[in-house]
């Protein structure tokens, strides 16, 4: 069995910083999980800012909102 390689990162507000993520590890990783809360540092509510750009493969990145 072939060992998968899974990169995991906290979102705020950088979709620059995770597009240069993206197109550095793409070739590298296997799956990756962006996590992003519906609340910042203080806890009030923020928008939703992750944003799927269409070079991103969609089966390869897991969005996951937590509340």
């Amino acid at each position: 069995m072939k060992n998968k390689i899974i990169d995991c990162v906290t979102f705020f507000q950088e979709n620059f910083i995770f597009n240069l993520r993206y197109n550095i590890l793409n070739k590298y990783v296997d799956h990756m999980i962006v996590c992003e809360s519906k609340f910042d540092h203080r806890g009030k509510e923020k928008n939703i800012n992750f944003e799927f750009k269409k070079n991103y493969d969609k089966n390869k990145i897991t969005h996951l909102i937590l509340k």
